[in-house]
């Protein structure tokens, strides 16, 4: 019988079936910690990637939202609109704008997001590095195993052991080292990790969208005539009562008019 005990061999068995972990590893209990950490770092990283597209699908409604109430109250020449006439305009000018507002916040964001993306990816990527050289140390303990059962068979002494034997030795030790420590600070620095991630993209959410819109509105002229201009309260509130306001005055036309007229609305 033949018997392939070579290094080709155990390097085509290892693509195949793949490197066989240490039995009884001392870091077994890490190990799986790594790969719920991996396994959350992945998940982090799609959603952001998801959020970023969708901040873009969401800014492109937006502006074309925004464009065609515009058309609304600016139609061409030959289509007869009673928009101006009625007062509807305003309102829909307000909505437009307070819908261009939100488009701008959410382009301000997408810097901020792509950033937020690229540390999770490097995070990511530090998990999948990691894991490389956890297989490279199995391949290491797998070499010195191998070599150790060959002394056994052979009955050779420890002093004659080969230039191979001690490098397989070295390697793994070196491998070992580099793992733990790899390891420990990936563990316990996981959540300063997320923070990290998460600190890139705080800032268009906390402070740098609401900065925009106030200062967005202290600089605009009241578009929308009916509300009360001594309100202290929000701009939806005060779009709110514009329109309340306007829903008031027109029903107390219909009740004096004998017929309304058409009206686009």
């Amino acid at each position: 019988m033949v018997v392939f005990a070579s290094k080709t061999w155990r390097n085509l068995t290892d693509k195949v079936i793949g490197v066989k972990a240490i039995s009884s590893d001392p870091l077994e209990k890490q190990r799986a910690a790594l790969l719920d950490h991996a396994a959350k770092a992945q998940a982090f990283h799609q959603q952001l990637v998801k959020l970023l597209s969708l901040t873009d699908q969401m800014a492109a409604s937006q502006l074309d939202i925004a464009k065609q109430s515009r058309d609304v109250i600016t139609p061409v020449d030959t289509t007869p609109s009673s928009t101006q006439e009625s007062g509807y305009s305003p309102a829909i000018s307000l909505f437009a704008d307070q819908l261009m507002r939100c488009q701008q916040s959410a382009q301000a964001s997408r810097p901020q997001l792509q950033v937020a993306v690229g540390e999770a990816h490097k995070l990511v990527q530090r998990n999948a590095d990691l894991q490389q050289k956890l297989k490279d140390r199995d391949r290491a303990y797998a070499d010195l195993d191998h070599y150790n059962h060959k002394i056994e068979d052979l009955k050779t002494d420890a002093s004659k052991r080969s230039k191979k034997d001690l490098n397989a030795e070295e390697r793994l030790s070196r491998l070992d080292n580099k793992v733990r420590a790899e390891m420990s600070e990936l563990l316990e620095g996981k959540e300063a990790d997320f923070a990290k991630i998460v600190a890139e993209g705080i800032t268009t959410f906390t402070d740098q969208v609401p900065t925009m819109v106030r200062q967005q509105v202290e600089r605009d002229e009241d578009p929308f005539p009916f509300h009360n201009q001594n309100s202290n309260g929000s701009i939806m509130n005060q779009s709110m009562s514009g329109i309340a306001t306007y829903d008031m005055s027109m029903n107390e036309q219909k009740r004096d008019a004998p017929s309304a007229p058409f009206m686009l609305v």
